[in-house]
């Protein structure tokens, strides 16, 4: 069934490794936590377009991008385009995993091929 594919590995430092699954660790703790904050909040809470670019460190076109991909979706209060920050998290997850995908794509690969 198996025998003629290859499977494909990447090799990486321990220390590397290790960090990876902190920063991971870390990440999904924080999502937590801000997940209930926004569950227990009386207030919604909302950023503007500036704010949205710095909390993630991208450009308004790139933000607008998201906004095309459906992303992000934002909402209009006061002649102004929000966004809850509920979305931003999200959003800054899934680009930072487009990142981690994007790197490990362009590490070298070995190939292995089952012999059973």
């Amino acid at each position: 069934m198996e025998n003629d594919q290859t499977k494909e590995y990447v090799l990486i430092s321990v220390g590397k490794l290790e960090k990876l699954l902190r920063n991971n660790f870390l990440l999904s703790k924080g999502l937590l936590a801000f997940e209930y904050l926004c569950s227990h909040s009386d207030r919604p809470m909302f950023l503007r377009i500036k704010g949205v670019c710095e909390v993630l460190e991208i450009t308004e076109e790139q933000l607008e991008a998201c906004v095309l991909k459906q992303l992000v979706k934002p909402v209009v209060f006061q002649q102004q385009m929000m966004f809850s920050m509920y979305d931003v998290v999200f959003l800054s997850e899934r680009l930072n995993r487009r990142k981690i995908q994007r790197s490990m794509s362009k590490m070298q690969k070995f190939g292995i091929r089952d012999s059973l």
